[in-house]
């Protein structure tokens, strides 16, 4: 019976790769070596039965690296989750938990779209937390050819968390341990320029239910089709060698004694799959493959017998197998039903520490300057929704400046500036008195300018009557129906600074004339 060990990497150098996961084929690759050097063993392995055993046949069979935070282990992420377009618009902006239907189990409506946003994915606690991958590009100068000597290369940053797992025979349990365990080995490319470097320990050894517990992959007995979840890249062919994107219906009539079986539902990506041969120091030829994540859905008769399921998931299915290639899941259950980006379950603990003048000072200033940057965020939040063809009710875009003179632009900041200053040195009333009379000063044919809507407007209002909004007691969010949220950092007992509402839309609408300007070849500075 095969056995699942699970082996946990910490990367301790960046790992030359393009791809955002470890292949199966660079682990396996770093296993021989390491088992190798071990062993002390001299001769060609192809040529040993025992080694060709142990090391290259089916016995022995080396997962894809996916990245694991802590003890949540990741999956590929499932491409049977949908949201609204609106809610994915909603997700991608402000990084909010947003509901999501699975096409497994529930009806997906007109106007929904498959979230995939990451390649690989949490599950936990009723949510698909997605993963982000920290990747790193460097440029190389290779004193070896005298021309086009840089070179670039991408890398999974260090200090990230992955994990592996071996399927082999019990025999070769002990062999695996005695060679990846509490071990440092080097996987990836340009290991002499310090790439590669994995802290490698074992975390257990498990059966198959073991690990689909462990990445919380349910089975669903009650489901009416059968359904199979791509857990790794998978490489099928015909009875003719021609690659094709199915499993065969007679391999799995024939694997899991059912009858009739069809495909009624195929959700898949394709990928290249590339490789070099560090032996023959030459490209293998790339191969199409279903992409992990990848869902089919067939209709059959009879009744699953779960004994031959586990079977069929152990062996895998088509070419590759000793690489990692060919993992599936039958009726898998994702009990999901929301979506968010994976976020740390901490605790924090509140300490009242007592700060002497100069560290209470530091600290002030320090969190001053958050505030400052978080309320410049916050502001370029709404403008970029603003300028990013956003419309009101009636299909009218809320920001119109095109038209608006850079000139009379360049004026307007500058009146803006000096109201800014008004309220720091003198107060908001005489701020709002120097805006008021700006207003009530303008001439007849500026004032005909501010009153055209098709020469500029702001949030629904020509230019005249926005100058009135600024005054007014209306909030940010009121006057430009924005839904972000300004969050400042807080510190007990110190009084920051914070922009009032005014202050705030004043800010925002000289950012919003600036962009203008400059986007019209003025060359008016924000300062």
């Amino acid at each position: 019976m095969s056995k699942f060990i699970l082996i946990n990497i910490d990367i301790r150098g960046p790992i030359k790769t393009e791809l955002s996961y470890i292949t199966g084929s660079a682990i396996r690759g770093a296993y021989i070596n390491k088992y190798i050097n071990k062993n002390k063993i001299k001769e060609d392995i192809s040529l040993n039965k025992e080694y060709r055993e142990k090391l290259l046949s089916n016995n022995i069979k080396f997962y894809d690296a996916y990245p694991r935070i802590g003890d949540n282990y990741s999956i590929s992420t499932p491409l049977c989750f949908y949201a609204s377009k609106d809610k994915i618009k909603e997700f991608s902006r402000d990084n909010n938990t947003i509901g999501i239907k699975n096409e497994l189990n529930e009806n997906i409506e007109e106007g929904f779209q498959r979230v995939n946003k990451s390649d690989f994915s949490i599950l936990k606690n009723n949510l698909i937390n997605l993963v982000s991958i920290k990747r790193v590009e460097n440029l190389h100068n290779s004193k070896q050819i005298n021309e086009e000597n840089l070179f670039r290369y991408e890398a999974i940053d260090k200090n990230q968390q992955y994990y592996t797992i071996v399927q082999c025979e019990d025999y070769l349990v002990n062999e695996v341990k005695d060679t990846f365990d509490k071990e440092i080995v080097y996987i990836g490319g340009s290991k002499s320029s310090g790439y590669g470097m994995c802290e490698l320990n074992i975390e257990g050894i498990y059966n198959i239910n073991d690990i689909k517990n462990r990445l919380n992959i349910g089975i669903d007995k009650e489901q009416e089709y059968l359904t199979i979840y791509f857990a790794s890249n998978t490489v099928l062919r015909d009875d003719f060698g021609n690659v094709i994107s199915y499993i065969p219906e007679k391999e799995l009539e024939e694997k899991l004694g059912i009858n009739n079986v069809k495909i009624i539902k195929s959700t898949i990506l394709s990928t290249d799959i590339k490789g070099y041969n560090a032996m023959w120091k030459s490209f293998i030829p790339s191969v199409t493959a279903i992409k992990s994540g990848s869902i089919i859905s067939y209709s059959y008769e009879g009744k699953l017998d779960y004994n031959k399921v586990r079977d069929f998931e152990i062996n895998g299915v088509g070419s590759k197998k000793q690489e990692g290639y060919g993992r599936i899941y039958i009726n898998p259950s994702f009990n999901v039903t929301e979506c968010r980006n994976y976020q740390e379950d901490t605790k924090l603990e509140k300490i009242n520490i007592k700060l002497d003048k100069k560290a209470n000072d530091t600290l002030t200033t320090i969190l001053n300057n958050i505030n400052k940057s978080r309320e410049d965020e916050y502001l370029t939040k709404i403008q970029v929704e603003a300028l990013d063809s956003k419309t009101d009710s009636r299909g009218i875009k809320k920001v119109q400046l095109e038209e608006f003179p850079n000139a009379q632009a360049g004026k307007l900041i500058n009146i803006i500036d000096q109201a800014i200053d008004k309220i720091d040195s003198l107060g908001e009333v005489e701020s709002k008195n120097h805006m008021k009379n700006f207003k009530h000063e303008l001439k007849t044919k500026t004032r005909n300018l501010y009153m055209n809507t098709s020469k500029a407007k702001l949030f629904g209002e020509c230019l005249f009557d926005y100058l009135d909004e600024l005054i007014s007691d209306k909030s940010i969010e009121d006057l430009t129906g924005s839904r972000f949220k300004l969050e400042y950092a807080t510190y007990e007992n110190i009084k920051l600074n914070k922009s009032g509402d005014y202050k705030l839309k004043l800010l925002l609408t000289k950012k919003l004339l600036t962009f203008n300007l400059r986007e019209n070849g003025g060359e008016k500075n924000e300062g």
